[in-house]
């Protein structure tokens, strides 16, 4: 039996809240991610970003649904709604031969913003839960004018060209918990993955009869796919819980157009469309978080998660069918360009402080493997971070509500590629570096 004050709980925020969480929806389904984790999302919440990330073993904001449903039952409400808005401040800067260049979020500008939006709901008696959400998990995105390598092609450009690599995803989740004992509480979300990529540059193929033509290729696609996890939150002491998580790979069969000019030793070919498809795969991974009260106003977290990069990102595998001019294509191409990612752990380290007057001051620190060797980094996906800083605030406004915000800094060291594992040479004795500034906005209301 659910909450017999559920309808006006829910007509109550709504009336109230609605516009500050409409505000985080558009967000949410219209920016580009953050990255930390190669292109994994540090922290999903205001909340959790404050304390470096570090969530999985708490059950004090939205984003337990998506990194640990089982919390859901563990929370000090019956009601939760949570959302939260990010604004995010890149520096890329790519070099090579060629190019000194800084690179940019394209959204169109920088900034590009993220967001997520969360309503749980807890059984009177408090042993089940249950709640729905939208978050943004991961991504990557930059636009560089760079200079491509000289070949010595009629037509071939000559000048500055557009490089821009988007992808985000956005997970549409609902998700249950149930009490199993006083100690232990099990989990799980399901849901679906919307994905939208955009290529944008100039790109070699790389495999194929084609292999080593040079081309300028405009590529953007969407696709669905299931996602899901499960989890466990199990309380080790008074004063000590840890959570354990799975979360399912998500494999997209991605599609949209393709626009290509190819360029020969007779001139450029005529720019032909195809229908494109794209292989697209983000990792399984697993998690265990802890939470540890050191006294009644004090609280340390520690996460650990393993993403398992290798097994999903070894290529992009492409696929382009239909050519508009069929007599200079065959009615099938295909392409793979490789990745070769190493799996990852992070490491997020986060504390909080709660004063008399209710507020709570968060810090926190992040270490992430950089998943991306040198060989196949390129400035369309500038995600080679290793080091977060977190600081976070949360105001009380009345009993029933608070405003939460973070800001998080990210950086990690120049990365050289020597000699790049992509055909062509466009990447190939080049550095990438980036650094990221995060400001979190985030509203909270329980009863």
């Amino acid at each position: 039996m659910v909450n017999s004050n559920y309808r006006s709980v829910i007509y109550g925020w709504f009336t109230r809240s609605f516009p500050a969480f409409a505000c985080c929806l558009t967000m949410a389904i219209t920016g580009p991610s953050i990255r930390a984790d190669t292109i994994i999302v540090d922290g999903f919440s205001a909340i959790s970003a404050g304390r470096g990330g570090a969530n999985i073993a708490f059950a004090d904001n939205g984003a337990m649904l998506l990194e640990n449903p089982a919390a859901m039952v563990n929370m000090d409400a019956f009601t939760f709604v949570d959302g939260s808005a990010a604004i995010l401040v890149a520096d890329f800067n790519y070099k090579d031969p060629q190019n000194d260049a800084n690179g940019r979020i394209h959204f169109p500008d920088n900034p590009g913003a993220v967001g997520e939006i969360a309503f749980i709901q807890k059984s009177q008696d408090g042993n089940s839960a249950f709640g729905i959400g939208i978050f943004v998990p991961a991504g990557y995105g930059s636009h560089f004018r760079l200079n491509p390598p000289p070949l010595p092609l009629p037509g071939w450009p000559t000048a500055k060209e557009t490089y821009e690599g988007f992808d985000m995803i956005v997970k549409v989740l609902i998700g249950g918990a149930i009490r199993v004992n006083d100690r232990l509480s099990v989990g799980a979300n399901a849901g679906f993955a919307f994905n939208h990529t955009i290529l944008d540059a100039p790109y070699i193929f790389q495999t194929g009869p084609f292999a080593g033509a040079p081309t300028l290729t405009d590529f953007s696609s969407t696709g669905f796919a299931p996602a899901w996890a499960v989890s466990m939150h199990y309380k080790l002491s008074e004063k000590t819980m840890i959570g354990l998580s799975y979360t399912g790979e998500i494999r997209l069969n991605m599609e949209g157009d393709v626009n290509s000019t190819v360029f020969t030793a007779m001139g450029p070919l005529p720019t032909t469309s195809f229908d494109g498809q794209l292989d697209l795969r983000y990792p399984q991974s697993v998690g265990f978080g802890l939470k540890h009260e050191i006294d009644k106003k004090r609280r340390l977290g520690i996460d650990v998660i393993w993403y398992n990069w290798k097994n999903s990102s070894k290529s992009l595998d492409f696929k382009f069918t239909n050519p508009s001019n069929p007599g200079l294509f065959p009615a099938v191409v295909r392409d793979s360009l490789p990745l070769n990612w190493d799996d990852s752990i992070s490491i997020k380290v986060g504390f909080e402080c709660e004063k008399d007057d209710g507020t709570i001051l968060r810090c926190g620190y992040a270490f992430h493997d950089n998943a991306i060797p040198g060989s196949t980094i390129t400035p369309l996906i500038p995600a080679n971070l290793e080091h977060t800083v977190t600081f976070g605030i949360t105001k009380t406004c009345g009993e029933k509500s608070h405003i939460d915000f973070a800001y998080m800094y990210s950086w990690g060291p120049e990365q050289p590629t020597n000699t790049s594992a992509i055909l062509g040479g466009d990447y190939s004795f080049a550095t990438v570096r980036s650094v990221y500034h995060v400001f979190y906005l985030g509203y909270g209301y329980s009863e």
